[in-house]
This record gives C-alpha cells, sequence and structure tokens, in this order.
C-alpha cells in the first residue's frame, strides 16, 4: 500500500508539472495573440471576445484585465528602447511630426537602419521641445527632415554638431506645385484665347467690332506665346536643378560637389531673375530659402570620402580620379541589365577600374568604402514618412495613445524582418541586441523581471 501510495504521488506531481506547463504554454499564447490583437489595431471589447473564442472559458477575461496588461507591456517596451546601447546607436535620424487631435507625435527614424525610436506625443512643437528629443541621442550627426521652423531651431540648438538635411521631396514639392499654379494660368489664357478668336469669326459681329475684336485677339494671342514661352524655360530650369540635386553626375561621370552644385544655384537664380512675363520671385524665394541645408548630403558625403585611407603604390595618384571611376562603376552596376546600351557603360566602367587595381595597394577596401559612402546618401526622410504611415490607422482607431502604446508600435517594428534589408530587423542591421529576437518574449522577459523587482513590496 505504501509503496501504491508513492506511484500514485509521484503519478500526481509529474501531471501537476505537465498541467504547469500546459497553463503556462495558454498563458503565453494568450498574451502574444493579445499583443498582436491591439496592434492590428483592435479596440479592448474585441480582444476580450477574440480570447474567449481562441481558448474557451479559460480565456475569458476582462477588460480591465486587457488594459492592465497593455499598460504593463508598454512599461516594458519603453524599458527597452529607452536603453543606452540602443540610443546611442542612433547617428543618423529622419525627423517629422504627426499630428493627433491638433497634438503633435514626434517621431525619429534611422534612415539606414529604419531603427525606430519611441514616437513622442507633446504639448508643442516648439525649437525647445524638439532639442529635448534629439539631445537623448549623444552619437546623432546628422538629420533629414523638412523645412519646419520648430525643427531647424531644435538641430541648431543641440549642443553637439549635427548636419541638417532639408527633405529634397518636400523641396521638389513646392517647386511643382508653384510651376503647376502657373500651367493652369496658361490654360486659363488659352481659353480666353479660344474665346476671342470665336468672337473674331461672328458672323452677325458689325466691322467695327470685328476690327476690336480681332485687335484684343492679336493682342492676347502674343501674351499668350510669351507666357508660353517663359513658361517652357521656367520649366527647363527647374529640370536643370533637379538633375544636380544628385550625388552623381551622370553626364560628366563625377560625383558632385557641394561648390559645384552653389554654382548652379547661383545660375538658376539668375536665370529666373531674367524671366519677366511670368513673376518667378515666388520660385526664387522657395529655392533660396531652402538653399541653407539643400546640399548638406554633398558636404557629409564629401566628408566621407575624404576619411578613406588611400595605400598608393609606387607613387602617389589623384584621390579624386580614384573616386570618379569607382562612382561610375557604382552607377552603371544597378542599371547593367536594362540595356545592352547600359551593360556596354558598366563594362566600360570596370575595364577602367582595372588601372587603379594596380595604383591603389587596397583597392578592394577602397571600393567598398566609396560604394557605402555613395549608397548611404540620405536627401530625403521618406523612412519616417512611411512610419507615419503605420501609426495613422492607430491615430483613427485608437481614443488615447499613451507612450507605453507607442512604444509598442515601435518594438514591433523594430523586431519585424525586412524583405528589403535581407530579411533582417532593424535592430540587426543597428546592431543592437536586446536578448531576443522575438518580441513578446522580449516583453514578457522585461515583465517578469518588473514583476520579480516588486515582488517583495507586493508580499508586504
Amino acid at each position: 500500500l505504501q509503496q501504491r501510495v508513492r506511484d500514485l504521488e509521484a503519478d500526481c506531481d509529474q501531471l501537476t508539472g505537465q498541467l504547469a506547463v500546459e497553463r503556462l504554454k495558454m498563458e503565453q499564447d494568450r498574451f502574444r495573440l493579445l499583443l498582436e490583437l491591439a496592434l492590428c489595431p483592435v479596440s479592448e471589447d474585441k480582444i476580450v471576445r477574440c480570447l474567449e473564442a481562441a481558448f474557451g472559458p479559460a480565456g475569458r477575461v476582462s477588460t480591465g484585465w486587457v488594459n492592465g496588461q497593455l499598460q504593463r507591456a508598454g512599461a516594458a517596451a519603453l524599458a527597452l528602447l529607452q536603453k543606452a546601447e540602443l540610443q546611442q546607436s542612433v547617428r543618423e535620424a529622419a525627423v517629422d511630426e504627426l499630428f493627433r487631435h491638433r497634438q503633435p507625435i514626434l517621431c525619429v527614424i534611422d534612415p539606414q537602419t529604419l531603427l525606430a525610436t519611441v514616437p513622442q506625443a507633446t504639448a508643442n512643437r516648439k525649437g525647445e521641445t524638439w532639442q529635448g528629443v534629439l539631445a537623448q541621442y549623444p552619437n546623432l550627426e546628422f538629420v533629414v527632415s523638412d523645412q519646419a521652423s520648430g525643427i531647424i531651431k531644435g538641430v541648431n540648438a543641440c549642443g553637439q554638431e549635427i548636419a541638417h538635411q532639408y527633405d529634397l521631396f518636400h523641396f521638389k514639392r513646392e517647386v511643382r506645385r508653384w510651376l503647376r499654379t502657373q500651367e493652369a494660368r496658361c490654360y486659363e489664357m488659352m481659353a480666353q484665347v479660344e474665346q476671342a478668336e470665336r468672337l473674331v469669326t461672328q458672323p452677325r459681329l458689325l466691322d467695327s467690332a470685328r476690327i476690336q475684336a480681332r485687335h484684343e485677339y492679336r493682342q492676347q494671342a502674343a501674351a499668350l506665346d510669351a507666357r508660353l514661352l517663359a513658361f517652357d524655360w521656367i520649366e527647363v530650369i527647374v529640370n536643370y536643378l533637379d538633375e544636380h540635386l544628385t550625388a552623381y553626375d551622370a553626364r560628366r561621370h563625377e560625383v558632385r560637389t557641394k561648390a559645384g552644385v552653389e554654382v548652379v544655384l547661383d545660375e538658376v537664380l539668375e536665370l529666373l531673375g531674367e524671366i519677366k512675363v511670368i513673376p518667378t520671385k515666388p520660385l526664387a524665394s522657395i529655392i533660396s530659402g531652402a538653399r541653407p541645408g539643400l546640399l548638406t548630403f554633398l558636404a557629409v558625403l564629401e566628408k566621407r570620402l575624404a576619411q578613406i585611407e588611400v595605400q598608393w603604390q609606387p607613387v602617389t595618384g589623384c584621390r579624386r580620379a580614384a573616386f570618379k571611376a569607382i562612382a561610375c562603376a557604382w552607377y552603371y552596376r544597378p542599371q547593367a541589365h536594362r540595356s545592352q546600351k547600359m551593360q556596354r557603360a558598366y563594362l566600360t566602367a570596370l575595364v577602367g577600374l582595372e588601372y587603379w587595381s594596380r595604383r591603389i595597394e587596397n583597392f578592394a577596401a577602397v571600393q567598398k568604402e566609396v560604394y557605402a559612402a555613395l549608397d548611404q546618401v540620405v536627401r530625403a526622410s521618406s523612412a519616417v514618412e512611411c512610419f507615419n504611415s503605420l501609426l495613422r490607422p492607430y491615430i483613427s482607431v485608437k481614443k488615447h495613445l499613451s507612450a507605453g502604446f507607442l512604444a509598442l508600435i515601435a518594438l514591433y517594428w523594430n523586431t519585424h524582418p525586412l524583405a528589403q534589408r535581407g530579411n533582417k530587423t532593424p535592430l540587426e542591421l543597428a546592431g543592437v541586441d536586446l536578448g531576443d529576437d522575438d518580441w513578446v518574449r522580449l516583453l514578457a522577459h522585461e515583465m517578469r523581471y518588473g514583476q520579480a523587482a516588486q515582488a517583495p513590496s507586493a508580499g508586504r
């Protein structure tokens, strides 16, 4: 009987352990489903019904319990994203402002790794607020944004020296918007000329009135021709400017310099000043206003190229000529498959590299660094615009966006593999290791660690 009792007790302990394991797995699955539903986004009432449908009576919870779990998970995500290792990894940032019921949400994204920091809902978007946000990243060297006054003041007020690039997308959009208004004015004048022409051909018109109508038609037609010619010239000037807002000059087969493009900007402003038919002062103001930060990407590129160490053999050669040949191969490499012309150009560029491979001892390292410098040129804040598009559904569905919930969104994004980046997560691209690749396990570990620290006070 005693042996039988001992066997039953052993079986009971084994079943108890199995039950505990199954209960723990069910809780983990329920917690994972809760977080995934919350980030769909789904309301708390629907989360309660989904949990009950998925796990039966064991998954029956209240909305208060769901809200409490989300608050704890948000606090854990906030603690994870505020670690010094993650903040120190941000060297470049694309920043922007998103609004929710007139409340600004300040977003900071690394454009190279797409690493998202915690979006911060603030009371305003003044320069002091942006300065406090950017001061959290001690190694920040480069910022790209639109021309919002608060961002500009915040970047200039930071203690560390930060290069500020104005977003070329916003700049080009403003220029094209002005062009569309002038184009619309040309169409209006064309309609007026057609109406004047129909008036001349009316059979019931008196001779004196016909002479007057013909004179007005000729005046309007001459004014239209002059305006169309001026508009065509403005389009040519704008296209000429757009062509020079790139890192590589495909016509001269060389890397652009900031000084060279500054000369082009002076030329563009001078050409616009010579056009009298269309008032080009608003366009010139757009260009002049964006000029202080329009070419920062070229200054950063020049600095990176200057830091590349070149070991010459047997005598010193021309760095610029070598970088020019390498940049030519970099430019034609992604286009070689498009046509035979591009393929021949790429092969010609590779032949040109053969000479420099004999002149430079560490040619492979130099080529890799030049390619990296050209690949990492940032001219627009597209990364943060992409992240803002992820936040907008939550803004429309959620009644309140806490700092913890915003941190949950950022953590999920940072642990999500990106197909265009070799199926690596932004954390992996940034070289940050938080201890686990799974964002739910990361949160569970952080929440358990917090519970362990609060256990003594809870017991008392």
